[in-house]
């Protein structure tokens, strides 16, 4: 078997933003294209960050270009003038099935997905066409163990989680081959073996920076590790210094839970498990431990 990241050594960009040319390349000399047909939902101009454009330009495929802003419609026209292109000015309702010409073969080889926030549910709505290949994006700075999907709404930017993407993938009868920085690479499950991957989950073939955790000491104090910056705004920042604790410093170092307690340590916690309660009850928190 091959390293689990190897698809990470052929990265090469021509138009992509971290090297999902060469990766595709790559995938497409293991498996073979079958049609030469692409879609790309969240085209932008056709051409800046694109991962379709080194397959249409450079290996004469046919593509499907789906762009929600007018404007960069019609520059994939005059990006793509005189190529098998079909520029579409659409955002998904109801399915992505819906957009794609007749013409598209219902295995058409590759799916591109970035539209910075509802890719999951984009992705979810596609049913009548299965591609042989799936790019899509995820939110790198969500923790890789938790399962998070931003609601269904195209005006809302949260992303969803790389858990949450090989969740739907499963479903929908594809594997993990290559994560990059932001985007995860499916085959179909029946390519798989193709790619000699001996360990496809998450953790084996991740390649991003860890975000950021929060986490707690024994003497209540939350602590902040991993990125502490808001990536696309260029912000930096130390939650350390400033997170606002639940406790404050001198309850914390009176070790109440280690001490047989007295009447004022009993006034002191009532009076914070107030002030600290949240509008809707959760679960009680030590169920975890009782029932692991």
């Amino acid at each position: 078997m091959k390293n689990n990241r190897w698809l990470l050594d052929h990265r090469r960009d021509v138009e992509s933003q971290f090297g999902e040319d060469g990766i595709i390349e790559k995938i497409f000399e293991v498996i073979q294209p079958k049609n030469k047909w692409c879609v790309e939902f969240g085209a932008w101009d056709g051409k800046h960050y694109s991962n379709t454009y080194n397959l249409i330009q450079n290996h004469g495929w046919s593509g499907v270009l789906i762009e929600g802003d007018p404007a960069r419609c019609a520059e994939i026209k005059q990006t793509h003038a005189g190529k098998p292109v079909h520029a579409v000015n659409a955002f998904v309702k109801d399915n992505l099935d819906e957009l794609l010409p007749a013409e598209v073969p219902t295995d058409f080889d590759f799916l591109s997905i970035d539209i910075d926030g509802n890719d999951y549910h984009v992705w979810r709505t596609l049913v009548a066409h299965k591609p042989r290949v799936v790019i899509i994006e995820f939110n790198s700075m969500i923790p890789a163990a938790v399962d998070f999907v931003q609601k269904n709404d195209a005006n809302t930017t949260h992303g969803n989680s790389i858990l949450a993407m090989v969740r739907l993938a499963k479903e929908k009868g594809y594997e993990l081959v290559c994560i990059n920085q932001e985007n995860a690479f499916f085959v179909e499950r029946s390519l798989f073996p193709l790619f000699e991957i001996a360990d496809n989950s998450i953790d084996a073939i991740k390649h991003f920076h860890e975000p950021m955790y929060i986490y707690q000491l024994y003497d209540g104090t939350i602590r902040v590790s991993g990125a502490q910056h808001l990536m696309y705004y260029g912000i930096e920042f130390d939650l350390n210094s400033r997170i606002i604790q639940p406790l404050p410093r001198f309850v914390r170092r009176m070790h109440i839970p280690w001490k047989k307690n007295a009447w004022y340590h009993t006034l002191l916690l009532r009076f914070f498990r107030r002030i600290n309660r949240p509008r809707k009850r959760g679960p009680n928190p030590w169920d975890w431990k009782r029932t692991y």
